[in-house]
């Protein structure tokens, strides 16, 4: 590696082991006591490309064997015009991952390849990225992971020219992915390196990405992804570069078994202009996805979308067309859903031609287009308000709900036969009002689009809710009542 950075002089080098004897796997050693190191496959330390001359010229440095075998690694600030290939040999165990930790500004502009288990990367950025990812490659990665047990921390993957920020190989294992910024990607932002196939037990945490250019923000396919506390956002049609692709989805979570979207906003998120009639989601399946939760979550706003045939505001959550017999079940609880009253803007979308699809909805605030859920298989609905709605659809278990009776793409909401004793407003006569059962439903430009309103329930909302069902604490983290109050707030 070669770079423009400062050398940290021999004195105060740090070290990375691969050897199980060392305690760390980063320390601080003088060359006076390099004899601690006799050990040491590999020496990573900062500097540049006369450290390894220097430490071999070094009566005491020299005497190590990864030292005469030429096995050091500098690694400094300034910019690195390489794809960077960790083998599978350079992996640590549990209790001492490898880590590679940049100091300071450090580059790496065509990313990394991580083969090895139990290795951290902490800090680099990576910028544009390699020119041999083609550009119809979405699950190729600048940053590809293939071992397990791999922590990505503090990344900054961004402006890229081919392919998505970070991609996880199907075989990889507790893949850990946090406090990484990826921002205009080429396609998308994180992913697996197969369309149907995933890696296991993968975290995304703390995470912010923006302008995808391509598909997709995140797609969990594989099984057990966690993705908590992340923010998507920012796809406009001026963010796409590649003229064929159709949407710009946040996560995607086809292929997949017990996924878990916990504590995200995901919002302003536009189909590409050439296509008006499609749509963009904040989070989307068609098949195959079993065990869904989502939680806690905040998508869509009331951000305004263009005149007929250009870009129209996102749908919350789409839940495809099954039509290749496959089963899927999601749950959505402690979740405000936002969408503007226009075109193709719906929460929630379904069609099941050819499988199984069952919803959950507890504890909902669905400020926003109606939920459009005839083609379900099993609807389960307790404590979620609704401003506009139409009938549900499949077997029907819903009570303890209320409604708003707003207008939906020009026509009225209608209501379930189906609907239990307990709920509010199920008559248009009977119907609720936003300014009287909410503190401030603003959803003006002075609020954010409804992302800076106070759904907080007040009047007959707040302790109509089923105990039963209700989660224990609210959307903002506030302990519920006993009964609690119904939508996301308490």
């Amino acid at each position: 590696m070669s770079s423009s950075g400062r050398t940290r002089p021999l004195s105060s080098s740090r070290i990375a082991s691969t050897s199980s004897r060392t305690a760390s796997v980063s320390s601080d050693f003088s060359a006076e006591n390099a004899d601690q190191l006799q050990d040491v496959d590999v020496i990573v330390s900062y500097g540049d490309d006369t450290l390894l001359a220097a430490m071999q010229a070094d009566p005491l440095w020299s005497t190590l064997p990864a030292v005469k075998n030429g096995a050091v690694v500098a690694v400094g600030p300034g910019v690195y015009n390489e794809r960077v290939v960790i083998p599978s040999r350079a992996g640590g165990d549990a209790g001492a991952p490898t880590r590679f930790v940049a100091d300071g500004k450090v580059v790496v502009a065509q990313g990394f390849v991580v083969n090895s288990h139990h290795t951290v990367l902490d800090g680099f950025e990576v910028t544009p990225g390699s020119s041999c990812i083609t550009d119809d490659q979405r699950t190729v990665g600048q940053v590809q992971v293939t071992g397990s047990h791999a922590t990505l921390r503090g990344l900054y993957i961004h402006d890229l020219a081919r392919g998505t920020g970070i991609t996880i190989a199907p075989g990889a294992t507790r893949t850990t992915i946090e406090d990484c910024t990826i921002s205009r990607p080429r396609q998308g932002g994180i992913g697996s390196t197969n369309d149907k196939r995933g890696p296991s037990y993968t975290t995304v945490r703390n995470c912010t990405i923006t302008k995808w250019a391509g598909e997709v923000g995140i797609d969990t396919v594989g099984d057990h992804w966690t993705v908590e506390g992340c923010t998507l956002r920012g796809v406009t049609a001026s963010d796409y570069q590649n003229a064929a692709t159709q949407n710009g989805d946040g996560i995607w979570t086809n292929h997949s078994t017990g996924n878990v979207i916990r504590g995200c906003r995901i919002y302003d998120i536009w189909s590409h202009e050439g296509f008006a009639r499609q749509h963009a989601d904040c989070i989307q399946f068609w098949t195959s996805c079993r065990g869904l939760v989502v939680e806690g979550c905040t998508l869509g706003s009331w951000k305004p979308g263009g005149a007929e045939n250009t870009p129209g505001p996102t749908q919350c959550i789409m839940l495809g067309t099954i039509s290749d017999g496959s089963s899927c079940d999601i749950t959505v609880r402690n979740s405000l859903l936002l969408c503007g009253v226009a075109r193709n803007t719906h929460p929630t979308a379904s069609g099941c031609t050819d499988g199984t699809l069952d919803v959950t909805l507890i504890n909902n605030t669905f400020f926003s287009n109606y939920p459009e859920l005839a083609h379900v298989t099993r609807l389960t609905a307790r404590n979620n308000v609704f401003y506009s709605h139409r009938g549900f659809g499949g077997v029907v278990d819903a009570d303890h709900n209320a409604f708003l009776w707003n207008a939906w793409e020009g026509g009225g909401s209608t209501m379930s036969a189906k609907e239990g004793p307990n709920s509010l407003g199920t008559s248009y006569a009977t119907r609720l009002d936003a300014a009287e059962v909410f503190v401030d439903p603003s959803v003006d430009a002075a609020h954010d689009y409804g992302l800076g309103a106070d759904f907080r329930p007040r009047g007959v909302l707040a302790d109509a809710g089923d105990p039963a069902r209700a989660p224990s604490c609210d959307l903002a983290g506030v302990t519920r009542g006993c009964p609690p109050g119904i939508g996301a707030f308490r």
